[in-house]
């Protein structure tokens, strides 16, 4: 599902996933590229998500992971209003 909201301070955009969640150490790597990530399933996700750490910040905006409740990730990022 994917889910944005707009407030004062500008808009935050949320993809979640119905997968099998993340341990914190998990979502602590996520956004840097590393061989051991994940699964077998998952090789390659550490490059994508890096990719849009670095493009995020370099808007100087934020991007961040968190478990969702009872399974499965959020992925979030928000850019603030300019102006």
């Amino acid at each position: 599902m994917v889910n944005c909201i707009q407030d004062g301070n500008g808009i935050t955009v949320s993809v979640t996933d119905e997968g099998q969640g993340m341990d914190e150490l998990t979502i602590s790597k996520l956004f840097t590229v590393s061989s051991n990530f994940g699964s077998s399933t998952q090789h390659g996700a550490g490059i994508a998500l890096s990719m849009c750490k670095d493009f995020i910040e370099k808007l100087d905006e934020r991007i961040w992971a968190k478990n969702a409740e009872p399974n499965g990730a959020i992925f979030f990022y928000a850019i603030r209003s300019k102006g």
